[in-house]
């Protein structure tokens, strides 16, 4: 039997160690995605081999790409009420506006003082 060198070798010389720093990258940004959303994602490696042509030796060249399919939080829309003008607005158009509430004097009438009152 012939000696079959480790892939995990030829990915690690790849670049001369590029290939498995962004794969590991790649890698820990998927799951730190998968966490945060408690969703599935995808890292896919693609590696294409070809000969070289223009050698005259089993010369081969190696071409890699790195996919990441993360998953992506939900954003929650806005909600916005749309005014007689076309405009949009956070406050219901429709709703009336409420007067400030003021506090009551110990007579029960309206006091329109901002002092503190005593405790009895």
């Amino acid at each position: 039997m012939t000696h079959q060198r480790p892939a995990l070798d030829l990915l690690n010389d790849i670049g001369r160690g590029k290939l498995s720093r962004e794969l590991t990258e790649a890698l820990h940004e998927l799951n730190k995605a998968c966490l945060e959303t408690g969703k599935k994602g995808q890292l896919q490696l693609r590696l294409t081999i070809e000969p070289d042509k223009d050698s005259p030796r089993a010369l081969f060249r190696v071409s890699t790409d790195i996919q990441v399919k993360a998953p992506k939080l939900g954003v929650r829309p806005s909600l916005f009420y749309v005014t007689d003008d076309g405009n949009l607005s956070r406050s219901d158009p429709n709703q009336e506006a409420f007067e400030p509430l003021r506090g009551l004097d110990n007579n029960g009438d309206a006091d329109t003082t901002t002092s503190s009152r005593k405790a009895n």
